[in-house]
This record gives structure tokens, sequence and C-alpha cells, in this order.
């Protein structure tokens, strides 16, 4: 017998043209809901159910005071920069993740030769076929449901990910049985290839403000890493979702020159580690966000590892280490 909460968003940028949005978003036990508002300057406001439980919004150090209407329940507080927050009216059970962006001001030139432009639908290979072009390709996924296939990453690449739009993966028909650790017991758990992988290629570039989503895979019992980057001299990400993923969700292999910003990554699968810093150099992880359940920020130094920064970042890990560097 599960309880669930309901909540409702309206979001009013200050200045410019005006804007509304009414998004209604379902918590329930099985998972987190989340929500995700563009912000010069924004009112929130949603319904409080009925609780004994202390309303908070984390991080505290924000020091946002909500106000509780004793007329119809509902919470209202005012933010005036970006920032990823933690809504909890029903104590840590039952959050809202509510992730405030700054504006996105360096979408991709659409009429460029080298962009390949993906409408929402199911894509085959065929789409990122590049060899008419010679040089950096950039991925740019439209607003919308997408199913892909790998997506391997060369020299110079960008994947950009628009608001609203929502990538995730087909299931490999010749994934390998998952044999050596399986939470499902003696089921027919999968291994399959990362969403996004590159490896010796440098300047690989993701951002944008839409989702790249392993739930579907986590519902086929198809496990694998979101993203996958490894032996890359130069490494940028920026404003995207990482959601679900069925294994470490960002995996970052010996690799240097790394900037991860306002990174959100949301997860409940056994073992799906936030951001994997393996062995890597001169990385920057900052304004960033992971509630999952297992490590959220990790170094892990099979092989040297040297001047690795993580700030202002909020983390809410179920299991395991929030921050921290391990040999493993």
């Amino acid at each position: 017998n599960t309880s669930s909460a309901s909540y409702e968003a309206l979001t009013i940028p200050f200045g410019g043209t005006y804007e509304m949005t009414k998004l209604k978003l379902v918590v329930n036990a099985a998972s987190t809901t989340w929500g995700q508002y563009r912000i010069d300057g924004l009112e929130v406001w949603g319904e409080l159910p009925e609780t004994d439980q202390t309303l908070a919004v984390r991080p505290l150090s924000l020091g946002i005071e909500p106000v509780v209407s004793e007329t119809d329940g509902s919470i209202t507080f005012t933010l005036n920069e970006p920032c990823n927050l933690s809504i909890e009216p029903f104590g840590a059970k039952y959050p809202l993740h509510l992730f405030a962006n700054p504006p996105d001001t360096h979408k991709p030139d659409l009429s460029a030769d080298n962009v390949v432009v993906f409408e929402p639908g199911v894509h085959s290979m065929e789409e990122t076929d590049t060899a008419s072009y010679t040089g950096p390709m950039v991925y740019y996924f439209k607003p919308g449901h997408h199913i892909i296939h790998q997506l391997l990453l060369n020299d110079g690449d960008t994947v950009y990910v628009a608001g609203g739009a929502y990538v995730s993966q087909h299931l490999e028909p010749d994934a390998q049985p998952w044999i050596d650790w399986n939470p499902f017991g003696d089921t027919d758990m999968r291994l399959q290839k990362s969403t996004f992988f590159s490896e010796h290629q440098d300047n690989i570039r993701i951002y944008g403000r839409g989702v790249i989503d392993g739930g579907y895979s986590i519902e086929q019992k198809h496990r694998h890493t979101l993203v996958e980057l490894r032996y890359a001299d130069g490494i940028d990400m920026e404003g995207v979702i990482l959601k679900d993923s069925s294994a470490w969700t960002l995996w970052l292999e010996q690799s240097r020159d790394i900037h991860v910003d306002n990174i959100k990554i949301l997860g409940y699968y056994v073992n799906n580690d936030g951001i994997e810093i393996s062995a890597c150099h001169d990385t920057l992880i900052e304004n960033s966000f992971c509630h999952n359940a297992d490590d959220s920020f990790i170094v892990k130094a099979w092989l040297d590892a040297s001047n690795i920064t993580v700030q202002n970042c909020t983390v809410w890990n179920d299991v395991a280490q929030s921050f921290g560097a391990v040999y493993e």
C-alpha cells in the first residue's frame, strides 16, 4: 500500500517575455520525481499535502525560507540564482528535486554542415553516418523521446541534448550475460555498451538541458553506463540530467583537462555510481547534484590521479560514499 505525494509548480521568469509552465509531478516509493526550470529570477509555488513532517528546502546553506499558506497548504519561495534543490515536505522519504538552470545561451547552429539533427523517434546507426563530412561533428537531439544505438564520439565531437529531449538506448540482442555479480539472482540480466562512448579521442563536449536516461534498459534487464569517456585530453559537460543508470552513470577514465558543470544525476539502481573520476588529472567538478544508490563523486585511483577539485556540489547517496578518494 504505497502512499504518494503530488506537486504543482509555476515558473515565472523576471524580465523579458512572460512565460508560464505548469507541471504536475508525482512521487511514490519506487522513484524520485525530478523537475527542472530555467530562471533569471523565479517564484516557485507548490501544493503541500497534509503532513506531520517539517518542511525543508535543501541545501540548508542557501538559506531558502519557504512560506506555507494557512488557507490552501501551498508553499512559496523565491530563487534569485541558479541552484539544485531538494524540497522535502515529507522529510527524506518523498523529496522533489528541483533544478533551476541558468539560461541555455550556446545552442548549436542547426544550419552548419557538421550538425546531425535528431528528430524524436527510434534512430538507426545510418543516421549518424558522417562519411560525407571530415572534422568534428555536432549531434543535436531535439525535444522529444529518442532511442539510439551507442553513439561513438571522435575528436572534437559535441552532443547537444535540448531541453525537453529524452535520450534512451536500444537494447542490444547480443548483449552478454552479467554473471559476476547480479542483484537479480539467477535472472537474465545482460551487459551492453555505454550510450555515449569515446576512447583516445580529445575535446569531447556534452551539454544542454535534456535528459539521458537508462530506465528503459533497467526495465528490460539490460545494464550499461550512460556516458563513458576514456583516455581523453579535454572533456566538457554541462547542464544535462543523467537519470536511472544501471551501472556507473558518468565514467571518466585516465583523462585530463576535464570540466563538469551543473550536471544532475538521479538513480536508484544498485552500483549506479554518480561520477567516477578514475585515474584522471586536472579535473573540476562544480555546481552539480547527485542523488543515487552508490558512490556519488569519487576519485578512484588505481593509477596516479592529481589536481582534482569538487566544489559547490550537492550530494545525497543512499549507500556507500558521497565524496572521497579510494583505491579501487
